[in-house]
């Protein structure tokens, strides 16, 4: 195995890229397995085995396979694995479950290269690096920090950085947006950015830890996100386009940002009426309910005035559980974060 890929399937649980134990040009068998949150298990590998046919001039493509259940009596299948099967095995699953346990769970699919390079490449590597004059300062840098971050935190951040160029070109790239959003196979712009902040919460800010399961609050109230806050209490999300229009010409909300506003009240009050539903409590994994804030992620605010921002503030303080956020702000806190912004502080309202 030289990579390691897994994607997301809930947000304690993720698939990773089957095993090829082995294969031939017609067959091939696979160990397809899956991650749980070691928060939840002892054991958080799961997995199973899978052995598929083809024909010579096909390309392989997972079926929906026959299960054992459908067993007849006086039936039975065999399959056997010899030494070079299980060491594949063993070895790869061991590989799989150091590396998860370092990186941890992440809500969009991620990949891992894994080395199988004897010292001395490695040492012919480090040294093409060095010979390059920013490869000498980025060693200097890593060498320098060595005792200060642990694996993945590099790869983290350049992930994050890439996370945040790729927000910059949704919001301001009408092409691009429409390609992530054939990417994404979604029809809705609503759901382009329900996708994206789920797979990068991260910008979403500080103040949350985790994306809760559960978006409805009742028959009639379905949030674009239930979060458990830094505090260990729900916490609301709600998605406006940033095509939304926030000020009227006399620097007043629009009648759609007050609607966006009811909307979010309502949510506050509903989600509050449930707090003792021991129904949604349990889909909520049980983070408590009390006092719930939201925020509200609206319009954009890269040709405000300053007459536009004074209002902003002005209308931000009059709200106790609520608060609104325009996507540039958003935008451009994420980049203070990963180092991008060219926005000096002074500037910044």
């Amino acid at each position: 195995m030289d990579q390691i890929a897994t994607k997301p399937t809930s947000n304690k649980t993720m698939d990773i890229k089957p095993i090829i134990l082995r294969q031939t040009k017609t067959t091939r068998l696979l160990f397809c397995s899956s991650w749980v949150d070691p928060k939840l298990t002892k054991n958080p590998l799961r997995g199973g085995f899978r052995f598929q046919k083809k024909s010579p001039i096909e390309t392989w493509k997972d079926f929906e396979a026959k299960k054992i259940s459908n067993l007849k009596k006086d039936e039975e299948y065999n399959l056997n694995l010899d030494g070079n099967d299980l060491a594949i095995l063993f070895e790869n699953l061991e590989e799989i479950k150091e590396t998860l346990l370092q990186h941890g769970h992440s809500y969009k699919p991620r990949k891992f290269e894994v080395s199988d390079k004897k010292p001395e490449e490695i040492m012919d590597i480090l040294g093409s690096i060095a010979s390059d004059s920013d490869g000498k300062e980025k060693i200097k840098e890593v060498v320098k920090n060595y005792k200060l971050f642990n694996v993945g935190d590099i790869d983290e951040f350049v992930q994050k950085k890439e996370a945040v160029k790729l927000f910059d070109k949704l919001l301001n790239s009408v092409e691009e947006f429409s390609k992530y959003r054939s990417e994404l196979g979604v029809e809705k712009d609503e759901e382009v950015w329900q996708r994206f902040f789920s797979n990068n919460s991260w910008i979403l800010g500080s103040d949350f830890v985790e994306i809760l399961d559960e978006r409805r609050v009742d028959v009639e109230n379905i949030t674009d996100y239930l979060l458990k806050s830094y505090d260990g209490f729900v916490d609301i999300v709600e998605l406006k386009l940033p095509s939304a229009n926030f000020w009227t010409n006399e620097y007043i909300p629009t009648s759609i940002l007050t609607k966006a506003v009811m909307q979010c009240n309502r949510y506050i009050l509903e989600t509050e009426r449930r707090m003792n539903d021991f129904a949604l409590a349990k889909k909520l994994q049980h983070v408590p309910i009390a006092k719930p804030r939201i925020t509200l992620i609206y319009s954009r605010s890269n040709d405000w005035i300053e007459e536009h921002r004074e209002a902003y503030r002005v209308l931000n303080s009059s709200y106790v559980t609520l608060n609104i956020i325009t996507y540039d702000h958003l935008l451009e806190r994420a980049k203070r974060l990963v180092g991008l912004s060219k926005i000096p502080t002074k500037d910044l309202q």
